[in-house]
């Protein structure tokens, strides 16, 4: 992804935040994929009422942590312009620039290819 963007020269120093909390979220989610594993579903502790513990079957919990990180990882691919509509308007708003030029001044892309 962020070499396309270099290659596009769209990608700032300011876009490293946004692509750190990606990274982070994307981490996340691997995390609870990997708790989740197969158990999907699974024998959640409720106490009935006469105060017993019982279980009662049910979603993973990790579930909808997974959901949440999935949704904040597509919002910051639309916001990096990683996804075909966000790339579809950034093409339409740049329209006449090489696509090979040069990476912009302050860009990661310079950043990158300044450490070659």
């Amino acid at each position: 992804m962020l070499r396309e963007q270099i290659k596009r020269g769209t990608s700032t120093k300011i876009d490293g935040s946004i692509l750190e909390l990606y990274c982070e979220t994307y981490a996340r989610m691997r995390a609870c994929k990997a708790e989740i594993g197969e158990n999907f579903f699974m024998d959640i502790p409720v106490t009935d009422s006469n105060g017993q513990i019982v279980y009662k079957r049910g979603a993973n919990p990790a579930i909808a942590t997974l959901e949440k990180c999935e949704s904040l990882m597509r919002q910051l691919l639309a916001q990096l312009g990683a996804t075909p509509a966000s790339r579809a308007v950034k093409q339409m708003t740049q329209e006449g620039r090489k696509r090979n030029a040069p990476p912009l001044p302050g860009s990661i892309g310079e950043h990158l290819l300044g450490e070659e």
